[in-house]
């Protein structure tokens, strides 16, 4: 559906791309997981309050590399 307006050969290259790169995409959002996840696992202590920012700003960032790591793995019609 996403390539409807294809023709046959643009579409042979378009949906393995994208099903390679939505793999990746799904498998790389345990990253940003991680992130939040060890944001929130530290203790909860004023010197860690560094630490559980710089990882909570970063779990966002990681989402918008991966979306762009996506992007240029897809071979777009």
């Amino acid at each position: 559906m996403a390539c409807d307006s294809c023709t046959t050969s643009e579409a042979d290259r378009f949906n393995p791309s994208f099903d390679t790169a939505f793999t990746v995409f799904l498998f790389g959002l345990t990253v940003p997981a991680g992130l939040l996840l060890a944001a929130w696992a530290l203790p909860w202590q004023k010197r860690h309050a560094a630490r559980r920012a710089l990882l909570a700003v970063l779990a966002p960032v990681s989402v918008l590399a991966l979306y762009l790591l996506f992007a240029g793995l897809v071979d777009w019609p």
